[in-house]
């Protein structure tokens, strides 16, 4: 079907978000909009996410994918970051993707932390659909994960004593450094509140979720039950375990198509299949 990107900003209050529009030759009325993981996730995750962007778009569907504010090539910076601004800026990338795409039809894609925003944005901005690709079920999860990698890298890089924990920094008011992505101590308490399972009580529940598990193992983890019931309940919704590396882990970048079909799959089931011009191919990213 064909497919171009156009990359610049975009205006929320005073903050301007990097993002990249992926338009389809010939598009279909619906909007795709790619919530990207956290921190060294997204840096692992984003061959992933460009080639899901670009897919979306070979198969007719207006695609955004951009940067939260204070991360990326959005202004700001990382450690002023905070969670409301960051479910602001979750919402006005649908906006601005509906109106690139000339539809108010849209479907919401959250990777691991992104998770969050995406379930925001779908419920404040009537998402026609939600797919979360193996969500971050709390947002205490998310800064054990932080702390439990930078702890790793330091025994791997045979660094000197333990750095001081990161909850006493924290409650000194500082910024912590993973890997080169500030942790505010706002944001920082501002996580530890989030848990999935109620932002998904927001949820219309008419709005199809699909929940992906990127994992070795075929069953889910008990802690995901409140997750696949939701998604079993609304049809086309689906819980599905993708047998996977866990690309958003990986130290180089990592394809897989495995999540990228089951992703396309969902939207296409909401929509309906179009044809594909024969000989069509899927660009590799750059």
């Amino acid at each position: 079907m064909g497919q171009t990107q156009t990359s610049g900003y975009l205006s929320v209050g005073r903050r301007r978000l990097y993002g990249t529009v992926f338009r389809p030759a010939t598009p279909r009325p619906l909007a795709v909009v790619l919530y990207d993981a956290f921190g060294e996730e997204k840096k692992s995750a984003f061959r992933v996410m460009v080639r899901l962007a670009r897919a979306c778009a070979e198969r007719g569907f207006t695609t955004f994918r951009f940067d939260l504010s204070g991360t990326g090539e959005s202004a700001g910076v990382h450690a002023a970051a905070t969670w409301p601004d960051w479910q602001e800026d979750a919402l006005a990338a649908a906006a601005f993707a509906q109106t690139e795409a000339a539809t108010s039809r849209w479907v919401a894609v959250g990777v691991r932390l992104g998770a969050f925003q995406a379930i925001h944005a779908a419920s404040q901005g009537g998402a026609q659909a939600l797919a979360l690709v193996e969500p971050v079920l709390t947002g205490e999860e998310c800064l054990r994960d932080l702390d439990r990698r930078q702890r790793l890298k330091q025994v791997v890089s045979g660094a000197g004593g333990a750095e001081e924990d990161s909850a006493a920094r924290w409650a000194r008011g500082e910024a912590v450094d993973f890997g080169g992505f500030e942790v505010g101590a706002r944001l920082a308490a501002e996580l530890r509140s989030e848990s999935l399972a109620t932002r998904l009580a927001s949820l219309r529940p008419d709005c199809p979720l699909q929940v992906l598990r990127v994992s070795g193992s075929k069953a889910f983890p008990p802690a995901w039950k409140a997750l696949t019931e939701r998604a079993e309940a609304c049809p086309p919704g689906r819980a599905e375990v993708v047998r996977d590396k866990p690309f958003w882990g990986q130290l180089e970048y990592y394809e897989s198509d495995l999540v990228q079909d089951a992703v396309l799959a969902f939207i296409e089931a909401l929509h309906g299949p179009a044809a594909r011009a024969p000989g069509s191919a899927e660009a590799a990213p750059s």
